[in-house]
């Protein structure tokens, strides 16, 4: 039987293959709801940048964990861009205490 730190990993990746059907569906088959710019508020950067403005707490989550994830072992930093909060509710930021809390809880600096 594995490990705890084994099914962790298990899940990391099983959200972040999710993740990415579902930024692949997002992206190539979007609703129209929005203005062109809406559409374009979702992107990565570079290979070791995560822009994750326009998504929600847990989309950012399981992004950032599927990047984490993918560059664990390679001593290759990622840059985690969360943005301001400026269009949450009530203006005050969501994404970027919750991927701080994430860091935390998984010892990354």
């Amino acid at each position: 039987m594995g490990s705890l730190e084994d099914f962790i990993g298990v899940i990391v990746v099983f959200l972040g293959l999710a993740f990415a059907l579902w930024a692949t569906f997002k992206c190539c088959c979007p609703q129209r709801s929005g203005s062109d710019d809406e559409l374009e508020s979702v992107s990565v950067g570079s290979e070791n940048e995560l822009d994750l403005h326009g998504y929600s707490v847990p989309e950012a989550e399981s992004a950032a964990l599927f990047r984490l994830q993918e560059l664990k072992g390679t001593g290759e930093p990622l840059v985690i861009i969360t943005g301001k909060g400026l269009h949450s509710v009530d203006g005050r930021p969501r994404i970027k205490p919750a991927i701080e809390e994430l860091l935390e809880q998984n010892d990354i600096p």
